[in-house]
């Protein structure tokens, strides 16, 4: 079974571990063992990560976790830069449950949450275009390029990106 849930701080570890998989480039592995090593602290490229309820939760947005069978499988945040505009943060899936929907789950939660306050949400992504645009079976993201960094952005109305 498969759960979209609010961040809490039991999760903090399995969300510090998921931060670190790689993203780059073809990455689904779906024999990878979903169980990651758990690191003692947060990851210091990445350090509002230490503190989600500061960083997320007290600041107006908010940071969920997707879980399958008692698994930290994907996670990802969304506050706001503006009183107009939130962005996503930190969008990870695990690479064993790449390719299964668990990152469109993820993303359709988050955009739930900010199409009640923001009219425009914002995803920045370091990865390559091939690691963004999802499976053949699957419609991509519209994507604009700028520079090397891949930006896709969606507008509640009229569901155009």
């Amino acid at each position: 079974m498969v759960s979209v849930r609010k961040y809490e701080l039991r999760d903090a570890h399995r969300v510090w571990a998921l931060s670190t998989v790689p993203n780059i480039g073809r990455t689904a592995e779906p024999t990878a063992p979903l169980d990651l090593p758990l690191p003692e602290g947060p990851p210091p490229a990445f350090p509002n990560l230490a503190d989600i309820e500061i960083a997320f939760h007290a600041a107006g947005g908010d940071f969920l976790v997707v879980e399958r069978e008692g698994h930290l499988v994907a996670m990802g945040g969304i506050r706001p830069n503006t009183s107009q505009k939130a962005e996503v943060f930190h969008v990870r899936v695990h690479r064993a449950t790449r390719r299964q929907g668990m990152g469109r789950q993820l993303m359709s939660a988050l955009e739930r949450r900010a199409a009640a306050s923001y009219r425009r949400r914002y995803v920045d992504t370091w990865s390559e275009e091939s690691a963004v645009k999802g499976s053949s079976d699957q419609p991509p993201c519209r994507l604009s390029k700028l520079n090397p960094t891949i930006r896709a952005i969606r507008s509640s109305s009229a569901g155009q990106m």
